[in-house]
């Protein structure tokens, strides 16, 4: 088992080729280690592009072994590329070692699809094509043959939704507690202070309502995919999609006066929106 933190370099020959990916794609061109970012910049954190591939193909949905069923977006059973773990725990670093040698077997072929904008795809499977920044950032990190830091990603403040949470009641739940939300004329609601729990189910997977968002069909929060869910619109946004923006009490959105706190919300969202320890 390699030490926490040490670069995964296994390198394994070219197998079938699986339903979405041939077995081969466009030359990947020169690798430069120098622009990897994490390790590289003295962090015990993952590299740019391995973060992008786990956020952009493996977050939640489509190529992890964490996703079943309609939650795969018709990617096959075994075309896993998760390359970012979420702890420490032994469970996690296989799954990142065993993610890393699917990217390794098929990074070519990756590298094809993300090149032609084929990959991710479009909303509601997918985050949609990426950038160019980042489309150079994955085809380096591929390039210098995807490398992996086995580390979760740096917990500024706290990525997990308990810490997120007890950041939120300070800001929101004055008007988005249980009885608050009531004033606030139905919008999302946090429950009752002290139950990060309730809050979750209240948040992840809920379609908005309210007044001026009840009829957007956009959801509160979706798993995997930040720019999808209206509550960091919310926050972020002057307007929103829909209704204002948030906090009402403010002259900006929050990402004007605390965008750590946002941010650790993208984070938080784009890791899968995982539930705390609920009884």
């Amino acid at each position: 088992m390699h030490e926490l933190g040490m670069t995964l370099r296994t390198i394994l020959p070219v197998g079938a080729a699986a339903l979405l990916l041939a077995a081969c794609g466009p030359d990947l061109g020169e690798c430069d280690e120098s622009a990897l970012g994490g390790s590289s910049t003295g962090t015990l954190a993952p590299h740019a592009g391995q973060l992008i591939v786990q956020q952009k193909c493996a977050s939640s949905r489509c190529h992890t072994v964490d996703a079943e069923g309609e939650l795969r977006s018709g990617a096959p059973a075994d075309l896993n590329f998760d390359v970012v773990p979420n702890t420490t725990s032994v469970e996690d670093r296989v799954k990142v070692l065993e993610g890393n040698e699917r990217v390794q077997e098929y990074r070519e072929a990756m590298w094809g699809e993300i090149e032609e904008g084929a990959m991710p795809p479009p909303p509601p499977a997918g985050g949609g094509e990426l950038d160019a920044d980042e489309k150079e950032t994955v085809r380096n990190w591929l390039a210098c043959n995807a490398p992996v830091i086995a580390a979760p990603p740096p917990n500024s403040g706290g990525t997990d939704w308990t810490s997120i949470y007890g950041d939120l009641i300070g800001t929101c739940a004055g008007c988005h507690d249980s009885a608050g939300a009531m004033v606030a004329g139905g919008g999302f609601e946090l429950g009752e202070r002290g139950d990060p729990c309730g809050a979750h189910d209240n948040l992840v997977s809920a379609p908005a309502s309210g007044s001026g968002c009840n009829m957007s069909g956009m959801t509160l929060v979706v798993p995997g995919q930040p720019d999808q869910s209206l509550l960091v619109h919310k926050l972020s946004d002057n307007p929103p999609p829909c209704g204002s923006y948030m906090p009402l009490t403010d002259d900006r959105p929050l990402i004007g006066t605390n965008p750590e706190l946002v941010n650790r919300l993208r984070a938080w969202i784009t890791a899968g929106a995982l539930a705390p320890e609920c009884p």
